[in-house]
């Protein structure tokens, strides 16, 4: 199934075809790859931003990486499976991707060995890390564990499976256990199984989150230069570009929130039923587990509510999302609180922090947004009674402006005007956070008034 759930592939490796199938009514829609005669195309998969597919080739020991459009496959390069000089017999076996799509393997029946690959998730191209030799005959399948830290190799002629630890920096695989008289091993896969122990490694989710204020579609911009139809495309580029698995979003009117999910099928929106704030997550990596929203107020549950003297209506949206390679759940956060009445900012980061308590489940908690408040503020220490700064524990300190509204440009490195935020529970390990000062292209102009926020999360 190709990632926006259009078309189903059928790779047919006795006619050198790539078929296309309709989801929608299963009739033949054409051939999406034809490739050259003899190659032998086995398997293709797809990264998990859906953008880039990767076709495996059998007969002739290579892949191919195309990227991937509304049905359409354009191909960006080839890499060749087994060392340079080598003529031996060798057919190339399974594909797999890491679960965060950083890496993609390849298995070698008779060179007996995996390919290792860095995938670059903006362009589709691949780099060969390493070719890693292993013990055994024509390891026909393999499966590697979410974390992608242990690998399980199926060896077809020796009926052997066989488990690796994969040391990632070192691109080299070291045995752990096998089983034996397995029989002719065609498939391997990993099951949950209830009661049953499983490394550490398996429950560890990795995902890059993130928070954008993508500016209301408001026309006095547009004499500058900043209209929303002149810049969304720029905008969408770089959420691309930043690669988020999910990130949420302020100022979405319901015209943007519309461009949104056409501009971004690889991503569900999932909006606050006013269309302000919004929610992105990739479809390939997460299940969308229970969702709420609440209003600011002092009557929360009240669709549209005003509180605390506050001029504009302020939405909070959370959700429960879960892993689909590890199962792994998370609580996901979303707010954009008042900019003008600095009690309504303060009473409704209270009443978030009270409300996160039940809705939150006890699971780890990322919370994000414009709050329109400075890190020395009140509503800012309070969420930090509660939750971590993203930035302030990261491993790798932000090297983007102090600031995170620019106003087109206007503002520049002014702690007070930072106040957007990513925050996150307790447990959550920050591995890097970046505040993105990209200009769109070729033009000294950005694509909101306010920087995007990364954050490397692990836990």
């Amino acid at each position: 199934m190709t990632p926006d759930g259009k078309y189903i592939c059928i790779v047919d490796l006795g006619t050198d075809r790539v078929k296309i199938y309709s989801a929608a009514t299963g009739a033949f829609v054409r051939d999406l790859v034809t490739t050259p005669a003899g190659a032998g195309p086995r398997h293709i998969t797809f990264h998990p931003n859906g953008r880039f597919a990767f076709l495996l080739f059998e007969l002739e020991n290579y892949v191919t990486s195309y990227s991937y459009e509304d049905g359409k496959f354009t191909p960006i390069q080839q890499h060749k499976l087994t060392p340079e000089g080598f003529t031996d017999f060798s057919k190339a076996a399974a594909i797999k991707l890491s679960a965060d799509g950083k890496e993609l393997y390849c298995s070698n029946r008779g060179h007996e060995s995996i390919a290792v690959f860095s995938v670059d998730a903006a362009t589709g191209t691949l780099a060969r890390r390493g070719i890693v030799k292993l013990q055994g005959a024509f390891p026909w399948d393999f499966e590697v564990l979410p974390a992608s830290s242990v690998f399980a190799v199926g060896f077809q002629k020796d009926g052997v499976l066989r488990t690796y630890r994969y040391d990632a920096a070192a691109c080299t695989l070291s045995p752990l256990a096998e089983a034996k008289d397995m029989g002719s091993i065609f498939c391997t896969c990993f099951l949950p199984v209830s009661g049953c122990g499983t490394p550490p490694e398996a429950k560890t989710l990795a995902l890059r989150a993130g928070t954008c204020n993508v500016r209301y579609d408001n026309k006095g911009d547009d004499k500058a230069g900043n209209g929303w139809k002149d810049r969304k495309g720029d905008l969408f580029a770089l959420i691309r570009k930043l690669d988020m698995d999910v990130f949420g979003m302020q100022e979405v009117h319901e015209n943007q929130c519309r461009d949104i999910i056409d501009g971004l099928p690889e991503w569900t929106i999932v909006d606050d039923y006013d269309v302000t704030t919004a929610v992105a997550y990739r479809k390939s990596r997460f299940d969308l587990v229970k969702k709420g929203v609440f209003w600011l107020s002092e009557t929360p549950d009240v669709p549209r509510s005003l509180g605390w003297g506050a001029k504009n209506i302020r939405p909070c949206l959370w959700m429960i999302l879960s892993d689909k390679a590890t199962g792994r759940r998370f609580c996901f956060i979303n707010t954009h609180t008042d900019h003008r009445v600095p009690r309504a900012r303060i009473e409704g980061m209270k009443l978030i922090m009270e409300r996160m308590k039940t809705f939150s489940e006890g699971l780890p908690i990322v919370f994000v947004g414009d709050h329109n408040c400075g890190p020395a503020t009140e509503p800012a220490a309070e969420a930090r009674k509660h939750l971590k700064d993203a930035r302030d524990i990261s491993e790798v300190k932000d090297p983007g402006p102090i600031n995170t509204f620019h106003n087109w440009g206007k503002i520049k490195d002014i702690d007070w005007r930072r106040c957007d935020y990513i925050y996150v529970s307790d447990g959550i390990r920050v591995k890097n956070f970046v505040t993105h000062d990209d200009k769109r292209p070729g033009l000294d102009r950005y694509s909101t008034d306010h920087y995007l926020l990364t954050a490397d999360l692990e836990f």
